[in-house]
């Protein structure tokens, strides 16, 4: 369904683009490591955010989908994280108005850019957006579709994020006043971020028609979607980011959960009705991963990970593709991550290499 892909889209425009706008380490970091204190629990200055509420516990989906070790390669090949932050970073730095559907996230960055960071303690400062309506932003990705037409739609999203950044001399940076925009652009100039964010998006029902099957095809989609990044240990403790020529991303979990239930209805009495509820859960716990700026992946370190009934491992090595193996509890797979020049050569398969 389109709908669920184009859902995907935003969260990883919005969400993700806050973690991949952030770096690694510079030549200073031994200068602000000096005047860094230890990151504490921020649950101090929570609140009543429903996104800030967010816990390990809410990532157990009581479902996990069976993935063939074919669907589990392609979602670790396509699991944005996995890839050097910062490479992603440049890529995604393309002109909106050059995308497919660029209205659509324009729409969306300005519904976001509306609130803006606040102190809150110990050098902290937060950005907390309470279910923001981001509907009227769905009919900008529809008048790009021909075939289908958009009937009902509430798309809410509600995000909390906590940062505490440095500058080469090791000063406290100010986010007061700041737009997300705003902020996100300074997070690649820090030298070190303390960082945490937990949001849920929420689409609580879009109905559309589709034309397109010789037919109509009537789809109701209901979606819940939840997305954190903290430290390893403690959902209440921000992770760490070095910005510069080298880079550290250290005790950061990332986790998300989809959970998703699709109907439809076919015109055509040869196409039964469907009704289908499926959950997609990720997890990865970086540990101690390092790699210079420029480069695609990191060059060190290594990922926990689980994607739905696969847990594994993925390994960086410097000069070559990430490793990884995975089990799911009846068979052992291994595999990698191929460069972004792989284009298809035999001769750069990093599986020929295993």
């Amino acid at each position: 369904m389109i709908v669920v892909n184009n859902a995907r889209v935003l969260v990883v425009a919005v969400l993700s683009s806050l973690l991949l706008a952030c770096g690694g380490s510079s030549d200073s970091d031994k200068k602000s490591e000096s005047n860094v204190s230890p990151s504490p629990s921020v649950d101090i200055f929570i609140g009543e955010s429903s996104a800030a509420k967010l816990s390990f516990d809410d990532f157990d989906a009581p479902i996990l989908d069976a993935q063939s070790e074919l669907e589990l390669e392609n979602t670790i090949r396509n699991f944005d994280y996995f890839r050097h932050v910062w490479g992603i970073t440049e890529r995604g730095e393309e002109d909106y108005a050059e995308r497919p559907w660029g209205a659509y996230h324009r729409c969306v960055d300005e519904v976001y850019h509306t609130q803006t960071f606040e102190p809150v303690a110990d050098g902290y400062y937060k950005y907390d957006a309470q279910e923001l309506d981001l509907s009227r932003c769905m009919h900008f990705y529809y008048d790009t579709v021909d075939s289908i037409e958009l009937i009902e739609n509430d798309v809410r999203s509600t995000s909390f994020l906590v940062v505490k950044a440095y500058n080469d001399s090791g000063a406290a940076v100010d986010f007061s006043a700041m737009s997300l925009n705003a902020a996100v652009v300074l997070f690649d100039t820090v030298a070190e971020l303390h960082y945490l964010l937990k949001s849920k998006y929420v689409t609580h029902r879009s109905t559309e028609k589709d034309y397109a099957l010789g037919g109509t095809v009537v789809e109701t989609w209901d979606s819940d979607q939840s997305f954190m990044i903290s430290s390893h240990d403690d959902e209440n403790k921000p992770c760490t980011v070095k910005n510069g020529s080298e880079g550290a991303f250290s005790n950061c979990a990332i986790y998300e959960l989809d959970v998703e239930n699709d109907k439809s209805v076919y015109s055509d009495d040869s196409f039964p009705e469907t009704n289908d509820v499926t959950f997609e859960l990720s997890k990865a716990h970086f540990n101690d991963v390092v790699g210079e700026k420029d480069a695609e992946f990191f060059s060190s370190g290594t990922v926990d990970f689980q994607f739905n009934g696969w847990v594994g491992q993925l390994m960086y090595h410097e000069g070559a593709s990430p490793t990884y193996t995975a089990n799911n509890g009846e068979q052992e797979y291994e595999g990698c991550i191929n460069y972004d020049n792989y284009e298809g050569d035999p001769e750069n398969d990093c599986y020929s290499n295993l």
